[in-house]
């Protein structure tokens, strides 16, 4: 019930993601039509087509199941689904032994050539059927796809210039500021994740003392290495509360879910104060009476 849930809610909280996998969905449809097309099918290529759909639902499910599933982890099961099955609709060649060309004797070691397949005609009536289904599921997919594009279209635009500016200040500041601290751990939320320089200076050095809290390093060796040089061992909430380690933020005061998460670690007596600023971004200290 949980997975079903978990599920639902991320596909009615990202328009374009559902109507991604309907695309995907009718994509399915029109390579089965075109699979059977062909006379008597192929069995195995219609398998691998209903074994993606399975395969991508069962994962969807997997990870409704921990409760929580964004965009970007329903994305990674979705796109790779959906190229397969779009490269499914044309099909592929069956594999057939090499003919011997005119004038040259067949080695002892050359199979001899198949025979070609006898497909066994396929009625007027049924592969009429079938062709409209086919145009049918392509129809469907790209009226979802299109459809796909259009709800994310608001939501994409480029930064203006003051915005671009601002973010790399932001993390450039970071950056310094941590390389003047090198005894603290600087970890930063959400308002500091999206690093847009391409070629960033480290002409002063790379500090090796900022982490975000999550996102695809999470866990990594190079994470572990970078907590144990602050003596973490143990990756739970109460390690905010060590006299070295700073949350880093652009906004005044630590977002209220993150307060909630380390309280839940340390009682209602969690409370932070104001470290340092520098420049836009401000430093707290979590404590726990």
């Amino acid at each position: 019930e949980t997975a079903r849930f978990t599920v639902v809610d991320c596909l009615r909280s990202y328009p374009a993601l559902r109507w991604g996998l309907w695309a995907a969905l009718a994509m399915a449809v029109a390579a089965l039509a075109s699979q059977a097309l062909g006379g008597r099918p192929n069995l195995w290529p219609m398998l691998g087509i209903i074994a993606a759909v399975a395969g991508g639902g069962l994962q969807l499910f997997y990870l409704g199941y921990t409760g929580r599933l964004p965009m970007r982890a329903a994305l990674s099961v979705l796109l790779p689904m959906a190229a397969f099955l779009y490269c499914a609709l044309p099909g592929l060649p069956a594999p057939s032994a090499r003919s011997v060309p005119a004038g040259e004797t067949a080695s002892p070691d050359t199979p001899p050539a198949a025979p070609p397949s006898a497909r066994t005609p396929v009625r007027p009536a049924r592969r009429a059927a079938l062709l409209g289904l086919a145009v049918l599921a392509l129809g469907a997919c790209l009226w979802a796809t299109a459809s796909a594009a259009v709800a994310t279209a608001p939501s994409v635009r480029a930064l203006t210039e003051e915005e671009d500016n601002y973010g790399y200040l932001n993390l450039t500041d970071l950056d310094a500021y941590a390389l003047e601290n090198p005894d603290k751990l600087f970890i930063y939320d959400l308002s500091l994740v999206s690093d847009h320089r391409l070629f960033p200076d480290t002409s002063q050095g790379i500090p090796e003392n900022v982490l975000f809290w999550g996102g695809y390093p999470a866990r990594s060796p190079s994470w572990y290495r970078m907590l144990a040089k602050f003596g973490i061992t143990e990756m739970n909430a109460s390690l905010f509360f060590k006299g070295n380690v700073l949350l880093a933020s652009t906004d005044a005061e630590p977002w209220q879910c993150f307060m909630g998460y380390v309280q839940e670690a340390g009682g209602e007596n969690v409370d932070w104060s104001f470290y340092d600023t520098y420049g836009y971004l401000f430093f707290f200290q979590i404590t726990s009476q």
